[in-house]
């Protein structure tokens, strides 16, 4: 819809590649900021491998690192029935 002039959309900054070949202009989002929330899910009832648990590890040392605590939303884990 957007590549036919119908609508904006809102896109992470990989999608530029794409968005070039559509002929579409990308703008970065300043007011309000956008924030992204990353999770990393893992089975309860199956090890990994350990290449990949150790990479699990590496990212949420790494986004423990780059995140600061006042950026990252707070949700609550509760289930409202909405």
């Amino acid at each position: 819809m957007a590549a036919e002039g119908l609508a904006a959309t809102l896109a992470p900054a990989y999608i530029s590649v794409l968005a070039d070949k559509f002929g579409l202009v990308m703008r970065r989002v300043v007011n309000p900021e956008t924030i992204r929330q990353v999770c990393v899910y893992r089975s309860l009832t199956r090890s990994l491998p350990p290449a990949a648990d150790a990479f699990g590890e590496f990212l949420v040392d790494s986004l423990r690192v780059t995140v600061e605590p006042a950026a990252a939303p707070r949700r609550s884990r509760r289930r409202t029935g909405r």
